[in-house]
């Protein structure tokens, strides 16, 4: 989302299928993509097909490199995303993060987030 004086140019997930608001004939927007993924649609792409995450996890599965979404790359990732998270439930605390323990060093309250009881019946 880019928000100007004139208005807000605002796309999808991938920075795809652009949109001007308010609509104005004076700011139009680039043309939508029909493609997946915002990809040009199947025979207007200007060159070869690149792969993506599922054929990246496909060619890992039968055997050849790891891919992106692998664990190794990123569980550490989503820790930090998760105690970003946890930053905005508690503001102002500050965390200290052991990876090896998978828990918070020198915060109970912190901790009580990162492994709750579960309740009877919901066990994992």
């Amino acid at each position: 989302m880019y928000v100007g004086d004139k208005g807000i140019l605002l796309g999808g997930f991938n920075g795809d299928n652009p949109s001007v608001y308010p609509p104005s004939p004076k700011y139009q927007a680039p043309p939508r993509q029909s493609g997946r993924g915002g990809r040009p649609a199947q025979g207007t792409q200007a060159g070869p097909p690149r792969e993506g995450a599922i054929e990246h996890w496909i060619a890992a599965c039968k055997g050849g490199p790891a891919s992106l979404a692998d664990f190794e790359i990123q569980a550490p990732v989503t820790e930090a995303l998760l105690l970003g998270c946890l930053a905005q439930r508690l503001p102002g605390e500050k965390f200290l993060w052991d990876t090896t323990q998978m828990k918070i060093t020198n915060n109970q309250k912190g901790n009580a987030f990162v492994d709750p009881p579960y309740r009877s019946g919901y066990d994992a």
